[in-house]
């Protein structure tokens, strides 16, 4: 159970790390050419989408974590 401590508020940080970066780096791609169609946008788009996805997991798993540690004391 130690290692479950540590374990997922680490992996929390690493997804949402992880998910913040593809966010902001499809959003940025979002904003640079004028010339785009639709598919390229939705699919910048549905990037965002997945980062913010990973961002809400690690967001949980950061909490699960919180609570298996304080359960513990």
């Amino acid at each position: 159970m130690n290692v479950v401590k540590f374990a997922l508020p680490v992996l929390g940080i690493v997804f949402l790390v992880f998910g913040l970066f593809v966010s902001a780096n499809y959003a940025f791609r979002l904003n640079s050419d004028r010339d785009w169609g639709e598919r390229q946008i939705l699919y910048d788009l549905g990037f965002i989408g997945l980062g913010l996805a990973f961002e809400l997991v690690g967001l949980g798993l950061i909490l699960v974590g919180n609570a298996v540690e304080s359960e513990n004391k």
